[in-house]
């Protein structure tokens, strides 16, 4: 079932990648390809049975973009259920409404800036053995 699960949950991601709202358009156009100061975004990332709109792993940042729907009082306690689970997998999240992206993309763009600088990244894991060591 948990497969199952998954497998939606990517099959949907992959889908959304393909039919961006306006909003999270024009704010992949400045996250892309490392045009932020060097860091790397990924969009409509599957975290558990979620999805995140953008997701700088290195830094465990989420960017949610909001549109009028998110509140709505049915959007807001799912996106209340969410943020629960997505902080408790290590992440912050930084919500952005979609009229700030049309209106003041360099402020927006900014603030996730000051976002990354602040938070340090966590630990890395020690890397892989290479082939043959390790046993």
């Amino acid at each position: 079932m948990r497969e199952e699960q998954a497998f939606k949950t990517l099959k949907l991601a992959r889908q959304m990648r393909h039919e961006p709202v306006r909003a999270e358009k024009l704010l992949w156009d400045k996250l892309r390809n490392r045009t932020l100061s060097g860091y790397k975004f990924s969009r409509q990332v599957p975290i558990g049975i979620f999805i995140a709109d953008f997701v700088c792993r290195e830094h465990r940042l989420v960017i949610e973009v909001d549109g009028a729907t998110h509140s709505e009082e049915h959007k807001v306690k799912r996106d209340e259920r969410r943020e629960l689970f997505i902080t408790s997998q290590g992440y912050k999240i930084h919500r952005v409404w979609n009229q700030d992206i049309y209106d003041n993309m360099s402020g927006v763009l900014e603030t996730i800036l000051l976002i990354l600088e602040q938070t340090p990244h966590p630990p890395c894991r020690a890397p892989s053995p290479q082939r043959g060591e390790g046993r």
